[in-house]
């Protein structure tokens, strides 16, 4: 089984519902492939004290992380910070896949520094319109359900989902005034993807 975390803030003012339904979508996939066991970590259990409890319990066995929240270039956060550099060797033989603002700019370094195997995020903040959530969650996600979907590497999936969200830009650079804007959302926030780490890892290694 491929040990699976997902942490996300549905407690957010501002995001929470977007934040648990792009945890949703997720787990809608999860609970098709028998290869997965999952434990998710809603908003309140986020904190860094939560997540070094958790993560103990894998006895630096190899595993997978998901994060669906708010972070910054140095942390991600729900009420408060959860993970940051005071943390990160909790992520020893870990693959991080976060669809968090600007976590892949210094955080996702230090990370792959303590031990972290892999990391697919973003260098910078990101824009969503509540008014197409589904859209915006779906790309976020696209990277890691083909990962845990198919037989390829990290680096694979890491081009899917690049590849995934120019598709959908392409569909909205055909519509209506509204749709470009959108598509120019998209395009922003595909810019700023960014990949750290051993590519050449397969879901077998995390099994």
């Amino acid at each position: 089984m491929i040990n699976t975390f997902i942490a996300f803030d549905e407690n957010d003012d501002d995001f929470g519902e977007y934040f648990f339904e792009s945890h949703n979508d997720i787990i809608s996939d999860f609970q098709k492939n028998k290869l997965i066991n999952y434990v998710s970590i809603c908003g309140l259990n986020c904190t860094e004290k939560g997540i070094i409890d958790i993560l103990n319990s894998i006895n630096e066995n190899p595993f997978v992380f998901i994060a669906i929240s708010h972070g910054n270039e140095d942390e991600f956060c729900s009420h408060e910070v959860y993970i940051s550099a005071t943390n990160a060797n909790q992520f020893r033989n870990s693959f991080i896949y976060s669809t968090s603002c600007s976590t892949g700019k210094n955080l996702a370094k230090i990370l792959i520094d303590n031990g972290s195997l892999a990391f697919i995020g973003y260098n910078n903040e990101i824009f969503v319109p509540l008014d197409y959530s589904k859209l915006f969650y779906t790309c976020e996600n696209y990277g890691i359900k083909s990962f845990f979907n198919n037989d390829e590497t990290i680096e694979t999936s890491y081009n899917k989902l690049i590849e995934h969200y120019t598709a959908q830009i392409d569909i909205l650079l055909s519509g209506s005034m509204e749709d470009l804007i959108i598509a120019s959302t998209l395009l922003d926030n595909r810019d700023k993807l960014t990949f750290l780490g051993n590519g050449s890892l397969t879901r077998k290694f995390f099994n």
